[in-house]
């Protein structure tokens, strides 16, 4: 059974996808002028492809840690993003909070994980292999190589290459880097092949933790 964060990853798809279509038409049916907007909406695709699978790693952290289930877990991990350890006072507030809350508000476990959350830098090529490790599950890149889409992605299979690859672009075209380093006034080149392989990649690493890491809580 998949996580109701995966829900909302595969709507942000869709969503994606739809951008991608408009861009398409743009390429194909518009004057030369309008086509000149082609490659940015290629460049927009990148940063909303990062951003879906970032919303994804938001909403299953808390969806995983607000189940009593999963908090108390022996698979939970001090080898993965120390950033999401809890202190004594943190846990003594939640455990109090367990014992006189029977409707399961958990409105203090809400805000430590809305905390620690606003603390992680998400557009990192880590995250996917650190919270694996929180949640007691090692490897993860390699068990990425083992998802059936990876014969979809071009070239080389190394689904942790590619999200770097992925995740770089993007912070390179957020923060306006995204110039020819010879001819500044000239963007970067980018292709509509660079865009679906990162989306491909992303689906195989949400595919991935749904299959490695939330399935242990469920």
């Amino acid at each position: 059974m998949n996580s109701s964060a995966f829900g909302f990853f595969e709507a942000g798809l869709e969503d994606i996808n739809e951008h991608l279509t408009v861009a398409e038409y743009i390429n194909t049916s518009t004057t030369a002028i309008v086509r000149r907007a082609y490659e940015n909406f290629l460049r927009d695709a990148v940063i909303k492809t990062v951003g879906n699978i970032d919303a994804y790693f938001s909403k299953i952290i808390f969806e995983l840690l607000l189940d009593r289930q999963a908090i108390f877990s022996p698979n939970l991990s001090g080898k993965g993003d120390i950033r999401i350890s809890f202190s004594l006072k943190e846990l003594s507030d939640v455990l109090i909070e367990m014992s006189e809350d029977p409707l399961h508000n958990n409105l203090n476990l809400r805000r430590i994980i809305d905390e620690k959350l606003c603390t992680l830098a998400l557009q990192n090529h880590n995250v996917p292999n650190n919270l694996s490790r929180l949640f007691g599950v090692k490897d993860f890149w390699t068990s990425c190589q083992t998802d059936s889409l990876i014969k979809q992605i071009t070239g080389n299979y190394d689904v942790h290459a590619h999200y770097k690859a992925l995740t770089e672009r993007r912070n390179t075209i957020s923060h306006n880097y995204d110039q020819d380093i010879i001819n500044t006034a000239t963007q970067n080149m980018i292709t509509r092949e660079f865009v679906d392989t990162g989306i491909i990649t992303t689906r195989i690493i949400v595919n991935t933790f749904e299959r490695q890491v939330v399935s242990l809580y469920r």
